[in-house]
């Protein structure tokens, strides 16, 4: 009987260091729960960070891309404007062509007839 009593008391010591050591285990990991949160946060942060790093030229390129074509487009515009004006221009060249030979005329004309008058002056 006392073997037996002595195996329960050996048995339930073992019991409550064994409690007992779970008790501080559960403690320890409640502690550190918050640490690795904290590690795999920043696990997921590095990740996201590798993975804009890989995107980062794509996304530069696509900037510069439309930077390129809004200049060609530009160019373009400037293009059809510089011609239209250049159209206008040859118009309105074509418009004064008649009025500019008959100021020549005009002024040959004159000279003559200054250039009689000069000379029935003189005589």
């Amino acid at each position: 009987l006392q073997e037996s009593i002595e195996t329960w008391a050996s048995e339930n010591r073992s019991s409550e260091n064994d409690t007992a050591r779970l008790e501080d285990l559960r403690r320890r990991n409640a502690a550190i729960a918050s640490d690795v949160e904290l590690f795999n946060e920043r696990r997921r942060v590095l990740d996201r960070i590798c993975e804009l790093k890989s995107v980062r030229p794509l996304v530069e390129y696509e900037v510069l891309r439309l930077a390129a074509a809004e200049k060609r487009e530009e160019k373009s515009v400037l293009k059809k404007e510089c011609y239209e004006r250049h159209q206008a221009l040859e118009e309105l060249r074509q418009t004064l062509e008649p009025e500019r030979k008959r100021i020549q005329d005009l002024k040959i004309a004159f000279r003559g007839v200054r250039q009689k008058t000069n000379d029935s002056d003189t005589t």
